[in-house]
């Protein structure tokens, strides 16, 4: 009896992997990511500054989808740049496996 359950979870898994993959990630920012891997970087949009060589940068990670901690949004990179205007807002992606996946939205500005 243990074994049949056994074997019912060991094909379950797999399907439940499947089905993670193909209905996470897409948003209206950025391209879906890859399940097993992404590095991706982007533009999301312009403000009304003039482009500088003023760059801040601001991370949140996620563990597994089940720990997220950090702050990536455009005023904590503003924030984190010392930027009062924002000429540009870009974003980098980073996912391993889906284990480990990094968001950062980088802003440029003066």
């Amino acid at each position: 009896m243990f074994m049949r359950h056994t074997m019912k979870v060991g094909l379950l898994l797999p399907l439940l992997a499947v089905v993670g993959c193909a209905s996470g990630g897409a948003s209206i920012n950025r391209p879906a990511p890859g399940c097993l891997y992404s590095d991706m970087t982007g533009s999301i949009g312009t403000g009304p500054g003039t482009k500088t060589e003023k760059k801040g940068k601001a991370c949140a990670t996620n563990l597994m989808g089940l720990i997220a901690s950090g702050d990536a949004s455009v005023a904590a990179a503003r924030s984190n740049g010392s930027i009062t205007r924002v000429a540009t807002v870009d974003y980098d992606y980073f996912n391993i496996l889906s284990v480990y996946t990094k968001s950062c939205t980088i802003v440029r500005g003066d």
